[in-house]
């Protein structure tokens, strides 16, 4: 009776969206620490923080951890896409984020936020025009300054993406259609303010890695991040129906 009833249940789950198929085979994991930037200076901690996520991540799927002078543009933005080539991509970022003045920011916002590599910024609409891509779902993680809206602020999807030429086949055939979820967003902190850290990391990421427990889920990580790093406001955004079930899985 006990199998029939898990059974039971777990067809009860995949009808609702709650269980999910991803393996190893199927997640692919980045994470990208910016401790030494030729153009932005040093960012203590910041490759202690990918190093340690990149060895929690590697249990869920194929990993890369990279750094300081490999972290370029370039190198990131194809290790997204590669990674966005999955079911699911889990994408975590540590360094300084920037923020500048753009009347024309898609977002109506007026700024347009940014990674700080090794060599210049990823803006927030060029890590859009890749998770908007993605084959699957996505989690990106930014424990840095200016975060909330480093992948783009959702307000104002409906009216500015079509008439940009965006790729929006990922939200408008999964999130709206068939009511799956898509890409969860954990931010440091609100779009004009500041993330901290130091030698031993940053407070979100440190907050993460403290409440992982094999099991837990998205919420109840985030429930414990959030209150570790409660004084820079941590910002969670989902961009479809959310994630459900253990966390990173």
């Amino acid at each position: 009776m006990k199998t029939i009833a898990g059974l039971f249940r777990y067809l009860v789950g995949l009808v609702k969206g709650t269980v999910k198929h991803e393996d190893k085979g199927d997640t692919a994991c980045l994470c990208v620490g910016m401790q030494s930037s030729s153009k932005y200076g040093a960012c203590p901690g910041a490759y202690l923080d990918a190093a340690r996520m990149s060895r929690l991540l590697s249990k869920y799927g194929s990993t890369v951890c990279i750094g300081d002078k490999k972290a370029t543009v370039a190198s990131v933005r194809s290790a997204m896409q590669k990674a966005c080539e999955k079911k699911l991509a889990i994408i975590f970022y540590s360094g300084h984020g920037g923020r500048v003045r753009n009347p024309k920011a898609q977002d109506g916002s007026g700024y347009s936020e940014h990674l700080c590599l090794n060599n210049g910024a990823m803006y927030d609409y060029d890590i859009w025009s890749v998770v908007s891509k993605a084959k699957g779902r996505v989690v990106l993680i930014f424990d840095c300054c200016h975060s909330a809206t480093m992948y783009r602020s959702s307000a104002k999807y409906n009216s500015y993406v079509f008439n940009r030429g965006f790729e929006f086949s990922l939200l408008r055939g999964m999130a709206f259609s068939q009511g799956r979820n898509n890409i969860l967003v954990w931010s440091g902190c609100p779009a004009d303010s500041y993330s901290y850290g130091g030698d031993s990391g940053g407070i979100l990421t440190n907050g993460i890695l403290d409440s992982y427990r094999k099991g837990r889920t998205y919420d109840e990580v985030w429930r414990y991040a959030t209150r570790t790093a409660k004084d820079q406001r941590p910002v969670r955004t989902v961009i479809g129906e959310g994630f459900d079930g253990p966390v990173f899985r």
